[in-house]
C-alpha cells in the first residue's frame, strides 16, 4: 500500500509535497471528530499548520450531538461519497467521542472500512467514562459555558452513548479493531487540569490517578491499538484551543488550555505514514 503525505483535495487534483515530506510515500488525510461547528474547532492550529506548512489538504468533518450508531451512518456515507472519485485511502483521526463514533462506523460500515488506511484515536471516548452517570449536568453545564457548537442533535443519545456500560459492550463485541489503528491519550493532575474539568477530575482521581478529567487512561486507549503515550494535557487542553479565545467567562475556567497541539497532530499523522509503509 503506498502512502504519502501528499493529500488528494475533494474533488480536484493533488497538492504537491514539500520538500520537508518528500521523504514519505502518498495518502489521504481526513480528520473525523465529535466536534460540531465550535467556538474552537479540534486540532484548529494543526489543521492549519498541516494545510500551509506542508501543503496539505485537511477535512474537518463534523456531526451533531447524536448516538455513536447515528453518527457512525453519517461518517460512512461521506466518506463513501469521497470514495466515488478516488480509489486511495484515507487516516482518520477521531477526538474524544469521535473515536467511538469512528469505531461504530468502521465496525459496522464494511465498505467505509474497506476505505481506511488507518484510525487515530486522540483522548477518546473509547471505554466510556464512570463521570456520565454520576455528573451527567456537568457535562451538559460545560458543553453550554464553552459554546460547543449548536447543540444539533440528541443530547441523550449522545450521553447514552459515552455510558460506560454502553462502549464496554461495544468492545465486547468488537474486540478486534477493523484496521491498524493508535491511541493516543491525555493526562493531567490537579496543576494542569482547568477549572472546568476539577469536578469532573477529582471524581475520575478515585477510579484512576490516570486520567484527563474526561475518561481515564484506560478506557481512552483502543484495544488492540498500537499506544503512541500519554500527552501531559487536560481533556480539553490536548486538542481544542480555547485558550484563543476572546470570551472572559471562558478563559476563566480554561485557565490550563496551552498545549502544542499542531506538532502534535504533524507527529501523529508522520508516524502513522511511516508505520503504514514499513508495513
Amino acid at each position: 500500500m503506498a502512502l504519502s503525505l501528499s493529500v488528494a483535495v475533494v474533488g480536484g487534483g493533488l497538492v504537491k509535497r514539500r520538500d520537508a515530506l518528500r521523504r514519505f510515500p502518498p495518502a489521504q488525510f481526513r480528520r473525523l471528530s465529535d466536534a460540531q461547528k465550535l467556538s474552537a474547532p479540534a486540532f484548529q492550529e494543526g489543521q492549519d499548520h498541516l494545510r500551509q506548512k506542508h501543503g496539505l489538504d485537511v477535512d474537518f468533518f463534523q456531526v451533531p450531538n447524536d448516538s455513536s450508531e447515528a453518527n457512525a451512518a453519517r461518517i460512512a456515507e461521506y466518506v463513501r461519497g469521497k470514495m466515488q472519485g478516488d480509489s486511495r485511502k484515507y487516516i482518520v483521526v477521531g477526538y474524544s467521542k469521535g473515536a467511538p463514533d469512528l469505531q461504530v462506523a468502521l465496525a459496522q460500515e464494511p465498505e467505509m472500512a474497506a476505505g481506511v488506511a488507518a484510525f487515530v484515536s486522540v483522548a477518546g471516548a473509547v471505554g466510556g467514562s464512570p463521570i456520565i452517570d454520576a455528573l451527567p449536568a456537568q457535562i451538559q453545564r460545560l458543553t453550554s459555558l464553552l459554546q460547543l457548537g449548536k447543540c444539533e442533535g440528541d443530547l441523550a443519545a449522545t450521553m447514552r452513548s459515552l455510558r460506560r456500560d454502553v462502549r464496554q459492550a461495544f468492545l465486547a463485541k468488537n474486540p478486534k479493531p477493523a484496521v491498524p489503528t493508535y491511541s493516543i491519550v491525555a493526562e493531567s493532575d490537579r496543576s494542569n487540569t482547568s477549572k472546568a474539568l476539577l469536578e469532573a477530575w477529582q471524581l475520575l482521581s478515585v477510579f484512576d490517578p490516570k486520567q484527563d478529567g474526561q475518561f481515564t487512561m484506560a478506557d481512552a486507549i483502543v484495544p488492540g491499538s498500537k499506544f503512541l503515550g500519554a500527552a501531559k494535557a487536560d481533556h480539553l487542553a490536548i486538542a481544542l484551543p480555547f485558550e484563543r479565545s476572546k470570551e472572559t467567562s471562558i478563559l476563566k475556567v480554561i485557565d490550563h488550555g496551552h498545549f502544542p497541539r499542531a506538532t502534535l497532530l504533524e507527529s501523529l499523522v508522520r508516524f502513522v505514514i511511516q508505520d503504514l509503509d514499513s508495513n
